[in-house]
C-alpha cells in the first residue's frame, strides 16, 4: 500500500450513527478492490487509475482531492491530487443521474427491490448536485452544503435532505416524497431549457 486516506463524512466530521468509515488505499496493482465490515468500507485503488480520475475530473477525484484525510503515504496522494483537472461541462453527469431518477420514480410502485431503488434514488439527487456544484466549479459534498446549495422555490433545503437520505429507508416512501423527487427533476428540465 503506497498511500491510505480517510474522505466521506467522517473526514468532513458531518457523521452520524448511520454513517460509515471510508477509506481509499493507492497500491502499485491493475485492479480496483473493495473490502467491507460492519460500517467500515475500504476502496482499492492502482496509482494509474486515481491519477486517470484526476485528470478526467470525475467527480469521486474531485471528493478525494476536496475532502479526504490522509493516514499514510501523504506525498504519494498529494502528487495524485495535483492533477486534477475540472470537465468543461459535467451536463452529462447531471443528465444521467435526473435519467435514472426519472426511470426510477415512474416505476417506483412497481419496483421488487425498495431498498436497492431507494438508495438509487438518494444517490441521483445526491450526484445531480454535486455535478451542478463541479459545473460551477464551486465543489459540495455535504448532506447540510447539498441542501442548501440549490435554490428550488417549491423545495426547502430540509425537503432536499430527506431526499438525500431516502437510502436509509428500507421501505416504500410515501407519494409526498415521490411528488417532492419529481419536483427535483423538474428544475433540473427546467434549468437544461436554459442552456
Amino acid at each position: 500500500m503506497k498511500s491510505l486516506v480517510l474522505f466521506g463524512s467522517k473526514a468532513r466530521h458531518d457523521s452520524d450513527a448511520s454513517s460509515d468509515i471510508d477509506l481509499l488505499g493507492v497500491y502499485d496493482g491493475e485492479k480496483i478492490k473493495s473490502i467491507s465490515y460492519d460500517s467500515v468500507n475500504l476502496f482499492i485503488y492502482p496509482e494509474k487509475t486515481i491519477v486517470e480520475k484526476m485528470e478526467s475530473g470525475d467527480l469521486f477525484a474531485l471528493h478525494l482531492k476536496e475532502e479526504s484525510i490522509p493516514l499514510y503515504g501523504e506525498e504519494v496522494i498529494t502528487e495524485a491530487f495535483s492533477k486534477f483537472k475540472y470537465k468543461e461541462s459535467y451536463e452529462y453527469e447531471i443528465s444521467m443521474a435526473i435519467f435514472l431518477a426519472s426511470e426510477i420514480t415512474m416505476s417506483y410502485h412497481m419496483v421488487k427491490n425498495i431498498k436497492n431503488a431507494n438508495k438509487k434514488l438518494s444517490w441521483c439527487v445526491r450526484t445531480a448536485i454535486i455535478a451542478t456544484s463541479a459545473e460551477n466549479r464551486t465543489p459540495v459534498f455535504s448532506k447540510k452544503k447539498l441542501s442548501h446549495y440549490l435554490e428550488i422555490p417549491e423545495l426547502s433545503p430540509n425537503d432536499i435532505e430527506v431526499l438525500i437520505n431516502i437510502k436509509n429507508f428500507s421501505h416504500k416512501i410515501p407519494d409526498r416524497y415521490i411528488n417532492k423527487i419529481t419536483t427535483f427533476l423538474m428544475h433540473f428540465n427546467y434549468i437544461k431549457k436554459d442552456y
